[in-house]
């Protein structure tokens, strides 16, 4: 027990290798999807149904994310030799020559955010490099975080909007309790670069799960604001989605979450929405004022959502 914590079609089909799940972005009026396809490549799928094949290998065990911006989109993914990968709509694909976390015959998964200042058009990609974790950005550098994410699960990222702001946050299933911070080992952690702004309140996360976080949806030029600025949403120990936001409020929302699965969270301008796996295999959508979906549709185990707005 960890000690200090508060306890909280065939075609394109996936593989079927566990917990391998499909990332989405908004993008041009629609949608882009990226998978691993049975075949262990990388395919994406855009709103007019269009399927492409980027003939690129994906690591067993490993899920892509995707993340839209002006100039179009750019997946992340870590490819069949254990390095992470980016591909951009062009088809441009980049092998970064960083490696990433490779355990027990299975990958890891690096998540994407496109920044949100007015003057940038780069992505900044976090992921699991087998110590600590690291943050990539499309503009050149690759940055040791300092910070470590607990085996088996992944780290996600947000990037804030707002004047002059060109920061991001990280969140994820610490890893340790003797690193900075001290006694967090399984619980949520949202870091900014090299370990700055670190909200660590020891809210213990379920064992093989990771976090979401996202950033409210604002426009590049309104003022920066500190305590609207992000939410993290997780499963807490208890089997219950909680969130934690940038203001240091934590919620359990009271409902309960199906076991090995994660939840998935988007920003709006005034609020966020949530998507995850219930604890009786519904999708179930939740927002930040409390209102519940409960859409009748049945998931697949292991396997969670996600979730994106235009």
């Amino acid at each position: 027990m960890d000690e200090g914590l508060v306890r909280p079609g065939e075609r394109h089909a996936t593989r079927d290798d566990g917990q391998d799940h499909p990332a989405i972005t908004s993008y041009r009026n629609g949608f882009l999807i990226a998978f691993q396809a049975n075949t262990g490549k990388l395919w994406t799928l855009d709103t007019k149904g269009g399927a492409r094949d980027s003939g690129l290998d994906m690591m067993v065990g490993s899920s892509p994310s995707v993340a839209a911006s002006g100039s179009g989109y750019r997946v992340a993914f870590q490819g069949a030799n254990g390095m992470l990968w980016t591909l951009d709509s062009a088809g441009r694909s980049v092998d970064t020559g960083r490696g990433m976390m490779y355990s027990a015959g299975r990958g890891s998964s690096p998540a994407i955010a496109a920044d949100a200042g007015p003057y940038s058009d780069g992505y900044r990609v976090v992921y699991d490099a087998g110590v600590y974790v690291h943050t990539w950005y499309s503009r050149g550098g690759d940055t040791n975080e300092g910070m470590c994410a607990k085996s088996g699960t992944n780290p996600a990222i947000a990037a804030p909007g707002g004047v002059h702001n060109t920061s991001y946050r990280i969140a994820m299933q610490w890893c340790s309790d003797t690193l900075r911070p001290p006694d967090a080992r399984g619980a949520l952690v949202v870091t900014g670069r090299n370990g700055t702004n670190v909200d660590a309140p020891k809210l213990a996360m379920m064992e093989d799960t990771s976090p979401a976080i996202a950033a409210y949806k604002i426009s590049p030029l309104q003022p920066y604001d500190g305590s609207r600025v992000w939410m993290a949403a997780f499963q807490a120990r208890t089997g219950n989605l909680w969130t934690r936001d940038s203001a240091g409020r934590t919620t359990d929302t009271g409902l309960a979450m199906k076991a090995d699965t994660s939840p998935t969270i988007a920003g709006f301008s005034n609020g966020f929405v949530m998507a995850f796996q219930g604890a009786h295999g519904n999708l179930l959508i939740r927002d930040s004022g409390g209102n519940v979906t409960a859409t009748g549709l049945t998931m697949k185990e292991r396997t969670s959502p996600a979730i994106a707005v235009q």
